[in-house]
């Protein structure tokens, strides 16, 4: 059984954060953490930003330059394409702002050159293959269905926390009420 929370309700939109309830049961949503990259009338486009793969970056591109960073499923869409968030703003031209200090894409080959000059930290970027995309009626009834809960995005639950901590982290953010649910094991049965 689903637990009845009472929240403050904060609107959906580009630069927020979807936060996964605590059992769902679609297997790449569970326990996700979606930032919201474009929120319109012709529907959401989000990346989940805390499912980390055995991928590396120099795995997933070829030609691209020497760097450590790992590769995060970023949901059922377009599996093959390497989407990008990251701190960098106006540095990396063609970026979209998302929320305040998180930025999306940008010109691919200055990232390149910035990344061989040593010029990109990788706590300040995360590399993320697929998206997630919902047509407004469906984005709606999952919201209406308490699949997702609504949170303000920050540079640190994004960019700095352990993937495995992120869902947590984020709950924690959204007040003591989420926090405790964020102990709640997987299964329903066993709270």
């Amino acid at each position: 059984m689903k637990p009845s929370v009472r929240k403050k309700f904060v609107t959906p939109e580009t630069g927020k954060l979807l936060v996964a309830e605590p059992f769902q049961k679609e297997s790449f949503f569970k326990r996700a953490v979606v930032l919201i990259c474009q929120h319109d009338q012709k529907g959401t486009v989000g990346l989940i930003i805390n499912k980390i793969t055995d991928l590396m970056i120099n795995d997933a591109i070829e030609d691209f330059p020497q760097f450590e960073a790992a590769v995060y499923f970023g949901g059922p869409e377009k599996t093959d394409n390497i989407f990008y968030v990251h701190t960098y703003g106006e540095e990396i031209e063609g970026s979209v702002k998302i929320a305040d200090g998180i930025y999306w894409g940008g010109n691919f080959e200055l990232l390149k050159v910035l990344i061989e000059s040593n010029k990109i930290d990788l706590n300040r970027i995360r590399f993320i293959a697929g998206y997630c995309g919902w047509l407004p009626e469906e984005f709606n009834k999952d919201l209406k269905e308490n699949l997702w809960w609504v949170s303000e995005a920050n540079k640190k639950i994004i960019f700095e926390d352990n993937a495995d901590d992120t869902w947590g982290h984020a709950l924690s953010d959204m007040g003591n009420q989420y926090a405790i649910m964020s102990h709640f094991s997987e299964d329903p049965n066993s709270n």
